[in-house]
């Protein structure tokens, strides 16, 4: 039944969300008292780029596996010495 659904998550969201504005104010208070301001200071996200010798990792990697399941599949290779 969708209403008996909808009133058991209510009886676990309701003390959820009470749980996370309470922890919200108690880090809002601790970082007012240290006097934390935000700002300028601040980091910022940057979006990396992929660089060449990425793509040569990769591409080594991706060469080590094919032969690696290249040889799994061949099995023991005892026989080829």
């Amino acid at each position: 039944n969708p209403i008996r659904r909808v009133r058991k998550m209510t009886a676990l969201l309701v003390p959820l969300m009470l749980s996370a504005f309470r922890r919200a104010e108690e880090l809002a208070v601790a970082m007012e008292s240290r006097c934390y301001r935000g700002g300028a200071g601040r980091t910022q996200f940057r979006v990396m780029a992929l660089a060449r010798n990425d793509f040569v990792a990769i591409a080594a990697v991706t060469a080590l596996l094919v032969l690696g399941a290249a040889f799994n599949r061949i099995g023991p290779v005892d026989h080829l010495f």
